[in-house]
């Protein structure tokens, strides 16, 4: 199940690059050839499609809102992104049927190779209740004390054991405290609305996806993840204009 949940926002990312491009990135001022236009398109409906059927609803979700703040800025390229969005979206949701297929294949085969796993909702009780019990501080970096189940509890198994925090920001509100996350969203929120106001649709649009799939996956504080370089190089995303103000 772990691979789909990196494969899904991976791609939603690829996908996200591939919209933007398409649209020239510059607001639809068609400097980009119509052939290579073309590529982007189908880049982005391959990207799309990998996203959908690797089975992380909340990937696809945070590519829709990516989408459309890409859209958003194709100036005078609306009509044509319009029409590209609208198949997209009966792309997916033709491939719907495939993710719950997906889900419940990846589901059953956990249960047959006897690995045990739990819910989204179990997970972030789980970090609630390690806040809980030092809010202030938090339980310390990379720690764990509540375990959802025998894949991630090192007690349990000597080697291979990870933790699955089952939200960035739960996951970082229980290990650092308030102090913490207080200190965090010091940084993150100015960062956020400076790419909000100044930066390009593309890293608005992944800041946003980021943002949104951290609610349900742990990846923030874990430098092996794949989506903890994409979060931190987007929020550190600057240019003349940003940082003139």
């Amino acid at each position: 199940m772990a691979m789909g949940m990196t494969l899904s926002p991976i791609a939603a990312l690829t996908a996200l690059l591939a919209l933007y491009k398409a649209v020239d990135g510059t607001g639809g001022n068609a400097t980009t050839p119509r052939w290579l236009r073309l590529i982007w398109i189908m880049a982005f409906a391959a990207a799309a499609v990998t996203a959908v059927t690797g089975g992380s609803r909340i990937a696809v979700a945070g590519l829709i809102v990516g989408c459309v703040i890409i859209a958003a800025s194709a100036g005078r390229d609306k009509k044509s992104m319009i029409v590209l969005l609208a198949l997209a979206t009966a792309a997916i949701a033709i491939t719907v049927p495939a993710i719950s297929n997906n889900i419940r294949l990846k589901t059953s085969w956990a249960i047959e190779a006897g690995t045990p796993f739990s819910s989204r909702t179990d997970k972030w009780q789980g970090r609630l209740a390690e806040f809980a019990s030092a809010p202030l501080t938090g339980i310390g970096f990379g720690a764990q004390t509540v375990f959802n189940s025998k894949y991630d509890n090192p007690d349990e198994i000597e080697q291979g054991a990870s933790p699955e925090p089952g939200s960035s920001w739960l996951a970082l509100l229980a290990q650092t405290g308030l102090l913490g996350a207080a200190s965090f969203l010091w940084f993150l929120m100015p960062a956020t609305a400076k790419l909000i106001r100044r930066g390009t649709p593309l890293a608005t649009a992944s800041l946003l996806f980021l943002l949104l799939n951290g609610v349900c996956e742990g990846w923030l504080l874990y430098s092996s993840a794949l989506l903890f370089p994409c979060f931190w190089l987007t929020t550190s995303l600057t240019d003349d204009r940003i940082s003139q103000s």
